[in-house]
């Protein structure tokens, strides 16, 4: 396809909600006010040290002899109490420090090693204006004082004397300003966090939390939070190191990933961006922001570009060095032995590098190192809720299952987060490097309803399976042993398997489908057993999420023959839809899921929630939910086989399409039937489809882990497991493997 050919963007979509919120004000607020408190850090004494340059002696004293920066601290010193009363007199006296360090580093040997903007940074009052297209979603963030890069055609004034329409792409540095209450550390950090989500040409990131008597400076970055003492508005220097930060940098503080540039639409200035990105194949153009993952941690970009006149994927994350397996390597073992149909292929894996070096970040304790990894996968396609039938979702969920378990069993690679995130349909295919297939792929879907195997060229897969971000290798796993990812806990809180929830097994009782064999214990040894089996991340239990993910899309899509709800099928649509909103990991181990109603359920209580058109699926459900709802880690006998989850889903799956190939059920694709709970588990958040819907994303942060999940320790945002409305939040301490 050449570049004429591809279809065009069409124009954005309405902003969708807010990750794990309600789309109204008082929702926004609490998901600011939790990144607030993630933002919220203790001083550090050496952050001068640490995470500053030094401005030049003979510079400082020349700004702390100019003229008017006297009469601008006095008139910061003298605030009593109005904040707005700071803006002016801040951003007076941190663009002229700004212009004069420009100036300086002009006439200096390090004009050429810097990343130097052609104009100075001009510090902005922008308190009354939010900051223009972030990428995806909407934020309505107001930091006070924006630092821009300079432009000739200059930043718009409103009515009121402070400046409007600053684009996210410009921000180079925030200021936040406090007057009495509170130092506004913890708030201008949280502005950073937005500002890095839509620059991803910035790897670290500086801002300023100013008060009528001191100041403090913050260093944001994928390793973590820094921020310094309160300095005196009297040290002159250590403000001066600040400004002169934002051009000169530490040598370890990289502040600019020269690999990717934002390019403005013609003829528009300030327009909204796309990227260009330098890869080793080539460079990548009209780049588009489709996921934002967060700044605070692997700060996972994901975004829809053309690669040589073909639309790609390209996928960049700020990797642990210590991590022992990263999603390339897994990938090109995947298709070591050819290509493995349903699961996505890369163009490229490589290290992101300014000049010959790769961007690196430390911690200045030692405990993290992290590295900026970029991979474009040549394949791309459609989320399950685009299914234009029932049969064709069904279709793609049956492969999913077979490419997850050949997956697992040929090439001893374990998903460990089959989201409907990662899950798609009506793929679109690349060409295949070199042409070789895998010996082994197995049967699909297509082959067994035709009766007739396809050859090995011909079995394109229904479905696609991505980001094998959390996946764990077991290759060289040492026999009888568990390996250590597979202890770990990771998935997308919605579809994530119950065991893996809870941390620990559940008890199986006499009334489960065990595959036609009776359980051989009682229900209490049983019990005591499954309390004393070791939790390791089973191939059933990417089986179950398989299966909550076709649940969520089932219940959400809308039948053409009857897209009408009825009070009956709205409560409960609302009722199931509010069971799998709000689920949560929960506080303690062992206990009760409350997605186990949903699986206990009768055809008698599942009916009247769906649409008309769509009731034959009911049986459908019931029948799966026989199958998903036993623990079969504690069942006396245990399945034979690790994939026995896999197959019996597969085969009711194959009994219904049998029944009704002739009578599909088709669907409005795209359109969703609306929920009183939020919409969030079945939105776009990073699925690698096509151009039409690159828009529909929604920012923050992708799944939520457990403490047990690796060695090094965060603070995330999740869902308070209490709150009866979903909208309540808190921070939990977790580690990253």
């Amino acid at each position: 396809m050449s570049s004429d050919e591809l279809p065009c963007t069409p124009s954005p979509a309405p902003p969708p909600e807010t990750v794990g919120v309600n789309a109204d004000e008082t929702s926004a607020t609490q998901v600011s006010s939790a990144v607030e408190e993630l933002a919220d850090v203790d001083p550090n004494r050496t952050f001068f040290h640490d995470h500053l340059k030094a401005c030049p002696v003979s510079l400082v004293e020349t700004i702390d002899n100019h003229s008017d920066v006297q009469k601008w601290i006095a008139d910061i010193i003298k605030v009593k109490t109005k904040e707005a009363s700071l803006y002016q007199p801040v951003a007076s006296l941190l663009s002229m420090i700004s212009e004069k360090v420009f100036d300086y580093l002009q006439d200096t040997d390090a004009k050429e090693r810097l990343h130097l903007p052609a104009k100075a940074i001009v510090f902005l009052n922008h308190h009354r204006h939010t900051p223009t297209h972030f990428p995806v979603g909407k934020v309505e963030d107001k930091p006070d004082i924006i630092g821009a890069i300079g432009r000739d055609s200059g930043y718009r004034v409103a009515q009121d004397g402070s400046y409007k329409g600053v684009p996210y792409h410009c921000i180079e540095t925030i200021v936040k300003a406090k007057a009495i209450y509170g130092d506004g550390q913890a708030q201008a950090t949280r502005y950073a966090f937005n500002i890095q989500q839509a620059r991803p040409n910035r790897p670290g990131f500086y801002c300023l939390s100013v008060k009528p008597g001191k100041f403090q400076v913050v260093y944001s970055s994928p390793v973590g939070i820094e921020a310094s003492e309160l300095k005196p508005w009297s040290d002159c220097a250590s403000l001066c190191a600040y400004i002169y930060s934002l051009y000169d940098p530490p040598a370890d503080h990289i502040l600019y990933d020269c690999t990717i540039v934002p390019k403005e639409p013609a003829g528009v200035p300030f327009g909204k961006p796309m990227w260009t990105i330098q890869t080793a194949d080539g460079t990548c153009t009209d780049a588009l922001i489709i996921f934002l993952g967060d700044p605070w941690s692997r700060r996972t970009t994901v975004f829809r570009a053309i690669l040589k006149g073909r639309y790609v994927i390209v996928k960049e994350s700020y990797f642990d060095c210590d991590r022992r397996y990263e999603e390339g390597e897994l990938l090109t073992l995947a298709h070591a032995d050819g290509f493995l149909p349903g699961v996505v292929h890369y163009i490229v894996f490589e290290d992101v590098k300014n000049g010959a070096e790769p961007i690196v970040l430390k911690r200045k304790d030692g405990e993290l190192t992290r590295k900026k990894r970029r991979i474009v996968l040549a394949d791309s396609g459609e989320e399950l809720t685009f299914a234009k039938s029932v049969n064709d979702l069904l279709m793609a969920v049956y492969n999913a299952l077979e490419v997850h378990r050949t997956l697992a069993h040929d090439r001893q690679i374990l998903h460990r987060d089959m989201s409907l995130f990662n899950v798609l349909m009506y793929p679109d295919w690349a060409p295949h490097p070199g042409g070789r297939y895998f010996e082994n792929s197995p049967p699909l879907i297509d082959d067994i309803l035709q009766g007739e195997l396809r050859s090995l060229e011909k079995r394109e897969a229904r479905c696609l399976l991505i980001d094998l971000d959390n996946a764990a290798c077991l290759e060289n796993s040492k026999a009888g042993q568990i390996p250590k990812e597979l202890q770990c806990r990771t998935g997308t809180l919605t579809y994530v398997a119950r065991c893996v929830a809870n941390g620990s097994l559940f008890s199986d009782g006499p009334r489960t489908i065990h595959g036609g064999v009776p359980p051989l214990e009682m229900d209490e040894e049983i019990e005591a057993r499954a309390q004393d089996l070791p939790f390791y991340h089973r191939w059933e239990y990417d089986a179950e999420s398989v299966f909550w993910a076709m649940y969520s899309v089932l219940l959400r899509v809308v039948p053409v023959a009857s897209p009408t709800e009825t009070a009956s099928s709205q409560k409960g649509l609302n009722k199931a839809w509010k069971v799998l909103y709000e689920h949560a990991i929960p506080d303690e181990t062992g206990e009760i899921d409350v997605r186990d109603l949903l699986l206990a359920e009768s055809a008698l209580q599942i009916t009247p929630r769906f649409l008309p058109a769509m009731k034959g699926v009911v049986s459908l459900i019931v029948s799966l939910a026989k199958h998903v709802f036993p623990s079969y880690a504690v069942m006396t006998p245990p399945p034979p086989h690790d994939d026995h989850l896999h197959e019996a889903m597969q085969r009711v799956i194959l009994q219904y399409l049998v029944d009704n190939l002739d009578k599909p059920i088709p669907l409005i694709p795209g359109r969703l039937r609306p929920v009183s709970s939020g919409d969030n588990p079945v939105v776009n958040r990073g699925s690698y489809g096509h151009s039409k819907h690159l828009e529909k994303g929604s920012r923050g942060s992708k799944r939520q882990r457990d403490a047990t999940d690796g060695a090094h320790s965060t603070r995330r945002i999740t869902r308070d497991a209490s709150s009866r409305g979903g909208s309540a939040y808190k921070i939990v301490e977790e580690e990253e493997p």
